[in-house]
C-alpha cells in the first residue's frame, strides 16, 4: 500500500489514531488473518476477494461473481457487501 493511500484510509475510518497505531493494527491484523488455518484464508480470499480500501487480504486474489456477505475488513475495518453488478 502507498503512503499516501495509507495515510487516506486512516483519516477517512480512524480519524483518531496516529499513524503508527493505525499501522500497528494493520500489522496485527494481518498477521491474526496469517495464523488462520489455509482453508479458511482461501474460503475469505474466494468468498470477498480483497478489500475494496486497503487491498487485504491478498493484492492478486480475484473476486468471485455474484454477491457475498457483508464482511468487514480485518485490516482496515471497512464493513462492505460484494456484488457482480
Amino acid at each position: 500500500m502507498e503512503p499516501a493511500d495509507e495515510e487516506e484510509i486512516r483519516r477517512a475510518l480512524f480519524p483518531d489514531m496516529t499513524t503508527e497505531e493505525y499501522r500497528e493494527m494493520v500489522r496485527r491484523n494481518r498477521a491474526e488473518f496469517q495464523r488462520l488455518p489455509p482453508e479458511r484464508q482461501a474460503r475469505i480470499r474466494a468468498t470477498v476477494g480483497t478489500c475494496a480500501t486497503c487491498g487485504y487480504p491478498d493484492e492478486d486474489a480475484s473476486q468471485s461473481p455474484g454477491k457475498s456477505p457483508i464482511w468487514q475488513c480485518p485490516a482496515c475495518g471497512r464493513a462492505f457487501y460484494t456484488s457482480d453488478e
